[in-house]
């Protein structure tokens, strides 16, 4: 049954009121009415960032959270919106959030590309290629929201999550400057000596999978370690120099594991 208007109450209690789906009988330019707009629009669309211009259900509901953003700082919608959606007011690009809301529900075909990016990639695959080399410079709301997107049957996804520890600091480090060098050599047959330049101080790539070959046979790597490197035609041991030079790259080998899922020696 549809309730008369809100009468007397204050602002704030009108917005707490409608995020529990109160029926009020609102104007058709009232806050309250916007707030229903909104909540249809976030349902649809999984995200409440509509382009400035946009209009929804008939109403300029862009403009109008556009005006709400410029409002902050008074608070009085902010609940509401926040309990809409989340993050309706980011403090990164709007078009950031948009991409990443399309990601949250582009299911498993989405996955980070380990070669050379087609010409033909469409947006949203460019974008996660991107969030994978500039993850740790993101903020830490960025950062959770990459790491719960549907990513997990994908390895790379592991340099999407805030590393908890040294090692696995380092690891997502190594990851990212083994997929430079992957895409510009198609192998992972680094030399010893060799530094990934894309950072400030130079990564040492080289001694990184070194250290991985000694790693992995002593337990010392997990299962998403491995399979990380692995999408990147890691090669555990590594083969005379001569026929790096010589001979076509192989099908990569996987390392084995017992029934426990233990690392074998080959």
């Amino acid at each position: 049954m549809t309730k008369p208007p809100a009468g007397n109450l204050s602002a704030a209690r009108v917005a707490a009121l409608a995020t529990c789906n109160m029926p009020w009988a609102h104007p058709k330019d009232s806050t309250e009415t916007f707030l229903d707009i909104a909540q249809a629009y976030a349902r649809e669309h999984g995200h409440l960032l509509p382009e400035p211009t946009e209009v929804y259900q008939g109403r300029p509901l862009g403009a109008w959270l556009a005006e709400q953003r410029r409002r902050a700082a008074d608070g009085t919608y902010q609940r509401a919106l926040k309990d809409i959606d989340r993050w309706w007011n980011p403090a990164w690009p709007e078009e950031w959030q948009r991409m990443c809301a399309r990601a949250r529900t582009h299911g498993t075909t989405l996955a980070i590309p380990a070669g050379p990016l087609p010409a033909d990639a469409d947006a949203l695959t460019r974008w996660l290629d991107e969030q994978f080399d500039i993850f740790p410079a993101l903020a830490k709301g960025q950062q959770a929201q990459l790491a719960a997107l549907p990513l997990q049957h994908d390895p790379l996804a592991l340099a999407l999550r805030r590393p908890l520890g040294s090692q696995a600091a380092t690891h997502a480090h190594g990851l990212r400057a083994a997929r430079r060098f992957y895409r510009t050599h198609q192998h992972l047959r680094v030399p010893a000596d060799h530094l990934d330049d894309h950072t400030n101080p130079r990564f040492p790539l080289g001694k990184w999978i070194a250290d991985l070959r000694v790693l992995a046979p002593a337990g010392l790597l997990s299962r998403e370690e491995i399979d990380s490197v692995e999408a990147l035609a890691m090669e555990w041991a590594p083969r005379p120099q001569h026929e790096t030079t010589c001979r076509r790259t192989p099908e990569r080998p996987h390392p084995r594991t017992d029934e426990r899922g233990q690392f074998l020696m080959r």
